[in-house]
């Protein structure tokens, strides 16, 4: 079977990943966050659709367990379809503005499903496929592929919002984005059919393991040393830092006057600071270790938090001031996860990898998912002021909870003795 050092066969993986994640990016780059708002959704519905793909990964787990036994490629496949239909929903709710709201819940759900059968087997199936000396390598190449082509596509988008996003043509705009985005999920499908794999040329392979294998497996991966402290940790920080570029959005979007392109361009801002943040994070565990990169994480992050406050005591517009904050944002969010990936393949057994992977990703995507829905509850209930005085400046309830957010980082630097630290060299997973 052909590897990665095959060059046809490389790109083709690379091109794979860039074409789907045209689709995927729309949810991070503030695309979604402006045609929910051009539909009319509330602020707590916004955040709820956004955070879909978070709370339908916490079905990874099982997802995983079931690749093992039908096969990973079969799985994927499967996943690639439904994510094209969730596709064509979302498409749909431009051109039927009777049942838009209906068309978009309904697509970002079957979407997300299909995010998840995609991802619970797409490191078995290049598992096989990468040699073991050019993993770092591969993987770096992929991630800042896939990441070029989704910050090029963000100025695109925001290069064709700022022609249409005020006009009565708003929406067929945002249709024609999705419809791009839509043949790009189609071209990954194709593309994902040429990707070899092991022992799925007969079909579903049987499940020889014990009926009680899933709840074995599960309890042999929780009782590794430092496993489960680990996951708390990793829940902790995802719910304090998850929902908090939905909450840029929202105060760019509400408080702000940021118009649709702009969103878009904070979306893009925040993807390119990314690339800078994933270089340079991996080099930072290669020479210091991880627990010193998540020390310093922490404190970035409560400091990034405070500065959105003071946006109006720097005398630029908001677009400068909060562009760079979020910038530095997406640094500490891509350096942090390259900790966060190189701790975890440290504590992965020699068995039921899949399965630690899946369990790591899944209390990551459950504070992600709780930070998202805590955070639309408080802003519907209106427990929190709309407006408030600090000194001459006005803040508003997302101001609220990002401070909050910024001091439950500071106090849980605590929580770093929940990390046992015992990898050295950087994993550079997508």
């Amino acid at each position: 079977m052909k590897t990665v050092q095959d060059r046809s066969l490389r790109y083709t993986i690379y091109a794979t990943q860039c074409f789907g994640f045209m689709g995927g990016m729309l949810f991070a780059n503030g695309f979604l966050l402006a045609l929910f708002d051009k539909m009319g959704f509330g602020n707590a519905d916004t955040l709820n659709l956004l955070a879909t793909p978070q709370i339908m990964a916490l079905f990874i787990i099982p997802c995983a367990f079931v690749a093992d036994r039908i096969g990973a490629k079969k799985i994927g496949f499967y996943g690639l379809c439904v994510s094209c239909i969730g596709f064509s929903f979302l498409l749909s709710s431009c051109f039927i503005p009777s049942f838009e709201k209906m068309l978009v819940v309904i697509g970002v759900i079957v979407f997300s499903v299909g995010g998840v059968l995609f991802g619970s087997s797409w490191f078995a199936l290049l598992d096989p496929l990468v040699p073991s000396d050019m993993r770092g390598r591969f993987f770096a190449y992929l991630r800042i592929s896939w990441q070029t082509v989704a910050i090029i596509a963000g100025f695109i988008i925001v290069w064709v919002l700022g022609l249409f996003n005020e006009s009565e043509y708003a929406l067929f705009a945002y249709g024609g984005i999705l419809f791009v985005a839509g043949i790009g999920q189609l071209i990954r499908l194709f593309l994902y059919l040429r990707i070899p794999a092991e022992q799925e040329e007969q079909g579903f392979i049987k499940n020889t393991q014990p009926k009680m294998a899933f709840k074995k497996a599960i309890g042999q991966v929780m009782a590794l040393p430092g496993y489960m402290p680990y996951c708390s940790y990793i829940f902790l920080i995802s719910l304090c830092t998850g929902a908090c570029p939905l909450l840029f959005g929202l105060l760019e979007k509400d408080a702000l006057g940021f118009d649709a392109n702009m969103l878009v361009v904070m979306g893009t801002i925040l993807q390119v600071t990314s690339v800078l943040g994933f270089w340079i994070g991996g080099r930072m565990v290669d020479s210091i270790g991880t627990r010193p990169v998540f020390l310093i994480c922490h404190f970035g992050y409560a400091i990034t938090l405070a500065l959105f406050l003071t946006r109006d005591i720097f005398a630029v517009p908001y677009e400068i001031s909060i562009g760079c904050f979020t910038g530095l944002f997406g640094f500490f969010a891509a350096t942090v996860s390259i900790a966060v990936t190189s701790e975890m393949m440290a504590l992965l057994p020699e068995t039921n990898k899949s399965l630690a992977t899946g369990m790591v990703s899944s209390f990551g995507a459950l504070g992600m998912a709780l930070s998202a829905f805590f955070f639309g509850k408080i802003l519907e209930s209106d427990m929190l002021a709309r407006t408030w005085q600090w000194g001459s400046i006005t803040m508003t309830a997302y101001d609220s909870i990002l401070i909050t957010c910024a001091v439950a980082i500071l106090l849980l630097t605590v929580t770093l003795s929940l990390i046992p630290s015992v990898i050295k060299k950087a994993q550079w997973v997508p």
